[in-house]
């Protein structure tokens, strides 16, 4: 069959038509979008995400999760474009939206019940005495936070430790080489630093709802990868009841990229609260959300601790939309 040049032309203009859907933006021929580029550090609190994406349970066109040595890199990867979405504590979003970051919290993974901690050498066995002494702290993220909060209980200010700034990677070597006296680390550092002979001096199950982590998106990306976003919440509630289900497997299947055994998980989670659907829509959701009056007390604390400068809008950082679609 041979065609002549007036219908190879109607051809094309009709293939044109079809892409452009009768003047709208060409978005069947367009390139393919980049994945929704999602960052956190080790934190067990995150391993549904993870999991989701190494089960398959959400597409890679959608979403791609990168791992990061410590919170710092990720705040850092946050501000500057490299990750679309991040897993980070409160006050860390809390000083991200306050470094005038337009963010939106639309996800909460998990609340500490006990997983962070500050750790001291063996003679060290109360927190009154820690002053005067080296901590080691990440200090962009939440370790300096939870050093704050803690020294508060003892009536001691911030400035009586001597602050040693510290990586969540350098945590172990710097507490076996002497380097500090105490630590603020978290799972799964906390257990074997215990197993090493660490005391544990305080944890946030001391300081109950107040370490919170959360999915932190870019509002610019809320209001245009809305169905990437959606799939990856409930690509994570769907993980999320897997975990629950089979650690072992889980463990099996992230290998390296949590630092957990099996054992070592399920120790993790017995001291990690996983919200489901319906406590996150609690937490988020409505005039009375759980986290709208959390993240209010914490942003005075974070300022009368030095930790926050700067104006900060809370309204509307809290976004539900997703939660409760799923």
């Amino acid at each position: 069959m041979q065609f002549g040049v007036g219908m190879i032309r109607r051809r094309f203009l009709q293939s044109l038509l079809v892409c452009a859907g009768a003047g709208k933006v060409l978005t069947a021929c367009s390139p393919p979008t980049e994945p929704l580029r999602f960052g956190a550090n080790a934190w067990p609190g995150y391993a549904p995400l993870r999991l989701a994406e190494a089960s398959g349970l959400i597409s890679p066109e959608r979403l791609r999760v990168l791992d990061f040595p410590n919170s710092s890199m990720v705040l850092s990867a946050f501000r500057n474009g490299t990750i679309d979405a991040a897993g980070l504590t409160l006050d860390e979003a809390l000083a991200l939206a306050a470094s005038r970051q337009p963010l939106r919290i639309v996800l909460v993974f998990d609340v500490s019940d006990g997983a962070d901690v500050i750790v001291a050498r063996p003679g060290i066995s109360a927190l009154d005495q820690l002053e005067g002494c080296r901590v080691g702290v990440e200090t962009e993220a939440l370790g300096a936070y939870l050093i704050g909060r803690a020294l508060e209980r003892v009536s001691l200010p911030l400035h009586s430790v001597e602050i040693v700034s510290m990586p969540l990677d350098r945590h172990e070597s710097a507490f076996a080489s002497g380097q500090v006296d105490a630590l603020v680390t978290f799972e799964p550092v906390r257990s074997r630093l215990l197993e090493a002979g660490a005391s544990e001096l305080f944890s946030s199950r001391e300081i109950p709802g107040e370490i919170v982590d959360v999915l932190v998106v870019r509002e610019d990306v809320l209001r245009t990868r809305r169905a990437d976003l959606q799939a990856a919440v409930s690509a994570h509630f769907e993980a999320r009841l897997a975990l629950l289900a089979d650690p072992a497997a889980a463990a099996e299947r992230l290998g390296a990229r949590l630092s957990l055994d099996e054992v070592a998980l399920r120790a993790a989670l017995g001291l990690i609260q996983l919200p489901g659907p319906e406590e996150n829509r609690r937490l988020l959701g409505g005039a009375d959300a759980g986290l709208a009056q959390v993240l209010v007390t914490m942003s005075s604390r974070m300022k009368s601790l030095g930790l926050l400068e700067g104006e900060l809008v809370l309204k509307g950082m809290l976004v539900a939309d997703l939660v409760e679609a799923v």
